[in-house]
């Protein structure tokens, strides 16, 4: 430690090289600290923030309220990045002594924190605006998997709702067909009971549910029209893009990183470390009185068990994250694979699927023809007609099948069904 002394004749040479070394010293460092040595924004975040609000737009939701609280977080976290520095004030001290004569000394400190764990405090804050980058994602992957069923609910009943006009339009015909006989004497009214009776259960029956109109709707229901090439299912290709696009992977892995530097900065703060510089001058001594400067540095050294117990429960900490992050991945890997076996399943009958509505579309011209010569009984032109539902509903049902996997799919893996890649 270097005392305030006095010189009684120092040259001019020797009060700069002193006052260089002490107060030079501090000043680089704190130049370093507040212009050159401060971290970047953080690379990609911007990316990952326009291609959520781009997808979401695309969907159709603007100024939703859980992403604008993300979003703010995200931006108070990349603001709490800026402010970690080395230094982040100077002391300036002045009293005046009066003796015979006043005296006026002038005091500079430099006060330094901890200065071993200044990279790892940066790594923390940079994992923490990953954290906040990644609930902002989980937000709007949940809101993109809010917006798909419901839109697929509202698809299928429209669907449902033309194929049963159809329905109900041919129905309503037979049963006044089915009238003009009876009141001919054609059939008798057993029979036109019966035939009365199965046209009002089945209209009753088939009617589709009325469902809650959302507020948007995406085009989530698949057609039957054949694909050039299948979805890739390669057990390796699910999981890569499992971990590359699904935000709570992402999200473990961010605070995975947050509690690994938290450890290293328990670590480094074992270290002993600069405190403070000090510097003192007398600047206006007394006509003829010498020059009086000195300096001074305090160093901290930490003594103790509890940084080292407090390293140890960062590092458990961080391994927890590990294991929760390989566990979403293998659950939202086989959720995944299950969802993808339906679309693939659903994509490789496509043509089949085509096919039975081709047939089922003819066979309703057979019907429209048979009873417009009246060549049977309306009975039979029923019957035809009902296989013809049949038909319609069956693939409407797979295509709802194959479009509740889409939504699943979306929901584990954060990639949709457009944007899945296929065999090349």
């Amino acid at each position: 430690m270097h005392r305030l002394r006095s010189s009684p004749r120092p040259s001019p040479h020797t009060f700069r090289s002193a006052l260089g070394w002490w107060f030079g010293l501090p000043a680089l460092t704190l130049a370093c600290t507040q212009f050159g040595c401060a971290s970047p924004p953080p690379d990609g975040f911007d990316e990952r923030i326009a291609r959520a609000e781009s997808r979401l737009s695309q969907d159709g939701v603007v100024d939703d309220p859980a992403v604008e609280a993300r979003l703010a977080e995200i931006e108070a976290a990349r603001e709490r990045e800026q402010t970690e520095v080395l230094v982040e004030e100077i002391e300036v001290r002045t009293g005046v002594v009066y003796d015979d004569d006043p005296r006026v000394n002038v005091l500079l400190r430099v006060p330094f924190r901890d200065q071993w764990e200044m990279p790892a405090r940066k790594d923390a804050l940079r994992a923490e605006t990953r954290v906040a980058v990644a609930r902002m994602e989980e937000v709007v992957l949940e809101r993109r998997a809010e917006i798909c069923l419901p839109s697929l609910d509202q698809l299928v009943r429209d669907e449902h709702l033309t194929i049963y006009s159809a329905f109900i339009e041919r129905q309503a015909g037979l049963q006044a067909w089915n009238r003009e006989l009876m009141e001919a004497g054609l059939v008798d009214e057993l029979r036109y009971t019966s035939f009365e009776l199965e046209s009002q259960t089945k209209l009753r029956s088939r009617r589709p549910a009325d469902v809650i109109t959302p507020e948007m709707v995406i085009p989530v229901l698949p057609s039957v029209a054949a694909h050039a090439s299948p979805l890739e299912g390669e057990p390796e290709v699910l999981r890569t893009l499992v971990q590359q696009h699904n935000p709570s992977v992402s999200l473990h892995e961010a605070m995975e990183e947050r509690y690994e530097a938290l450890a290293r900065r328990e670590r480094m703060a074992r270290w002993p470390s600069l405190k403070f510089v000090d510097f003192a001058v007398q600047p206006l001594p007394s006509p003829g009185d010498p020059i009086s400067y000195g300096g001074r540095v305090a160093f901290e050294v930490p003594i103790g068990p509890r940084l080292r117990a407090q390293e140890r429960r960062y590092s458990a900490r961080a391994r927890g994250q590990s294991s929760e992050r390989r566990k979403v991945v293998d659950d939202r890997v086989q959720a995944s694979r299950e969802a993808l076996a339906v679309i693939q399943d659903f994509e490789r009958r496509a043509d089949e699927w085509q096919h039975l509505l081709d047939l089922a579309g003819s066979a309703e011209e057979v019907a429209d023809r048979w009873w417009k010569q009246r060549l049977v009984t309306p009975r039979r032109v029923a019957a035809l007609l009902d296989e013809v539902y049949r038909a319609r509903i069956e693939a409407l049902r797979a295509r709802e099948r194959a479009g509740v996997a889409g939504c699943t799919l979306l929901a584990t893996t954060g990639v949709s069904v457009d944007e899945w890649p296929r065999v090349q």
